[in-house]
């Protein structure tokens, strides 16, 4: 079990908030998902999908997998879940894919 500094120790009112870093930089994301799976060697492994949210008015310019803002493969990125300022660590990993998902914007 994760120690997570500064957890409230009354939660009966959540301000659950997350955010995912991108090679140590915070982007805005639609939403993020991560999967644990146990392996034989009892040695859980996570993976995960991000939706990214897509800079500006998307009718202006829409991001796709040649903009140079956009997640490539090999980008450092990591994903954090918890209650207003006490953060866990939910993933940290490199990107595999970015995809355009038609209709919507930029997945990894």
């Amino acid at each position: 079990m994760q120690n997570v500094p500064d957890w409230p120790a009354d939660v009966s009112v959540s301000s659950p908030v997350a955010r995912v870093l991108l090679d140590g930089v915070e982007r805005e994301v639609v939403s993020a998902s991560v999967r644990a799976s146990v392996r034989e060697t009892d040695v859980s492994a996570r993976t995960g999908s991000i939706e990214w949210a897509p800079p500006g008015d998307v009718f202006q310019r829409q991001e796709t997998v040649l903009s140079p803002s956009a997640p490539r493969r090999g980008d450092r990125v990591q994903v954090e879940a918890g209650h207003v300022g006490a953060l866990a660590r939910l993933l940290t990993g490199k990107i595999d894919t970015t995809q355009n998902q038609v209709p919507g914007g930029l997945v990894s």
